[in-house]
């Protein structure tokens, strides 16, 4: 039936489209035979040359691609119409084939899937849609399709050689202003369109949030695939001059890239948003060689409190918690200023310094100097530990993982103020090291852990040893009888018989 619609003079969309939909459902159990029967009727986008690479610097020529029957109807009928049906069947379709297959479905899913990121994703937002919600609907598939290609945080899903072909279209120009755009909506136009809605669960808002949240996603993970793929290292530089311009900043009243996702964590209708976000600072913070605090100028004591806030709240999402702790530990590795912030060293401290020897009483008065006020995210830090201390039962969760990886990073740069501050604390190596001392833990670690659990156990367990590791060196010179008295009790106590 496809077939035959296909080749008349002017083929019924809606039959079309409904065809695809079934075809769809087949798809995830048989996408090499669906997509295979389907490409013989010239439907799907191909290569008109065979002359596609993988990792391609100079990308794809215009007459590389043939958009086939789904592209020129797209032109000529849907586009005026101001509907998408076939379109839509198409995307749904490539969306199931992308997920059940590995990846091997051979160049017609990659000439599809380089005509959506090349032709339809940057022009899409400036199409006449008939009803406005559909749009961001038409968005979000485009934007899951890459997300499935380009995989997850923590697993690759999809064949090198496609994830390094959406790269390759992505970082283009057109494709790559398309996406910051999008993640660049800000959080006002968002609310200001959720509180025009006449309901919080349905409207143009809610997709609008779900469309940046997807964006935000995808654009993380193009930054993380692309530092692996060696000839897009001259994109990334572009970008990276794109983010870090002081120039984008207060012309006509726009924000900063960098601000406007810091203000994602004002968001407060969902918590994918602001994790989105939080992952994508933390990355582009790892990555770029910018300033964060710069970025966020005047209003930086204002992020980091609310940051705090968000941190400390006992009904938060865990998922935000983490994304801001791991955005904590980002700056630790790149970003000194705004470590400071977070941390709150204070900056008006008065020592007795002096060319002389400094008296007992001089001594005293410089040890009860606190360098580091109360405002900042150790307290919350130490806090926090407690916290997943006392709750875990079973497992070490990712906040614990998280928690460890933020500590792991200050004894790794040496940041010698917050280190000082966090040993003063009472009970602090126990907190830190409760899981390679309490037996029973790691009974139950070891025993009743899946795989995850026990991979993320092992991960926590080589943050601490590392930790100790660097602290014992570090204080070695010195023969720190704070660390003699700490591991002494902690080994004699935990391993005594």
């Amino acid at each position: 039936m496809v077939d035959r619609a296909s080749h008349l003079a002017q083929p019924p969309l809606k039959l079309l489209a409904n065809c695809l939909g079934i075809l769809s459902v087949v798809a995830k159990v048989r996408p090499r035979h669906v997509w295979g029967k389907l490409a013989e009727c010239g439907l799907f986008p191909t290569f008109v040359r065979k002359t596609m690479l993988a990792s391609s610097t100079r990308g794809l020529a215009e007459d590389d691609l043939s958009p086939g029957l789904v592209g020129s109807l797209l032109a000529q009928q849907e586009c005026v119409n101001g509907e998408y049906p076939l379109t839509t069947a198409f995307l749904n379709l490539l969306l199931s084939c992308a997920k059940s297959d590995d990846g091997s479905l051979g160049d017609g899913t990659s000439a599809s899937v380089v005509y959506v990121a090349r032709d339809i994703f940057p022009s899409y937002r400036q199409w006449r849609f008939v009803d406005p919600v559909e749009k961001e609907a038409f968005g979000q598939k485009m934007l899951l399709l890459f997300k499935t290609f380009l995989g997850d945080r923590e697993a690759a899903a999809g064949s090198t050689r496609m994830k390094s072909t959406l790269c390759d279209c992505l970082t283009q120009p057109a494709p790559l202003n398309a996406l910051l755009l999008l993640v660049g909506t800000g959080d006002r136009t968002i609310r200001c369109l959720l509180e025009a809605q006449s309901s919080w669960e349905i409207g143009v808002g809610v997709e609008l949030t779900r469309s940046v949240d997807l964006a935000a996603v995808v654009f993380e993970r193009l930054l993380v695939c692309s530092s692996d793929i060696p000839a897009l290292t001259p994109r990334l530089e572009d970008i990276s001059r794109l983010l870090c311009s002081p120039a984008t900043s207060g012309q006509g009243g726009q924000q900063h890239f960098i601000l406007v996702l810091a203000h994602y964590i004002y968001h407060a209708h969902t918590c994918g948003l602001p994790v989105s976000a939080m992952r994508l600072l933390g990355t582009i913070a790892r990555m770029f060689p910018m300033s964060l605090l710069a970025c966020l100028g005047s209003e930086a004591e204002a992020v980091r409190d609310i940051l705090i806030y968000r941190l400390d709240s006992q009904t938060e999402d865990v998922a935000l918690k983490v994304g801001i702790v791991d955005l904590f530990s980002a700056c630790v590795d790149s970003q000194p200023g705004f470590i400071q912030l977070l941390i709150g060293i204070k900056q008006d401290v008065q020592l007795v310094v002096g060319d002389k020897p400094v008296s007992k009483e001089e001594e005293t008065k410089n040890k009860s100097v606190q360098l580091v006020s109360e405002q900042g995210c150790l307290r919350l830090i130490l806090d926090l530990m407690e916290d997943t201390t006392a709750g875990a039962q079973e497992r070490i969760g990712e906040l614990h993982l998280s928690l460890a990886n933020f500590l792991l990073n200050l004894w790794q740069h040496q940041r010698i103020l917050a280190m000082s501050h966090l040993k003063k604390q009472p009970n602090f190596w126990e907190r830190l090291t409760w899981s390679l001392f309490d037996k029973n833990a790691t009974g139950r670690l070891s025993i009743n852990s899946r795989y995850e659990d026990q991979k993320r156990s092992n991960q926590y367990t080589n943050a601490l040893f590392f930790i100790c590791a660097v602290e014992s060196s570090a204080s070695w010179p010195t023969r720190s009888t704070h660390l003699e008295v700490k591991w002494t009790s902690l080994f004699s106590k935990s391993w005594r018989n």
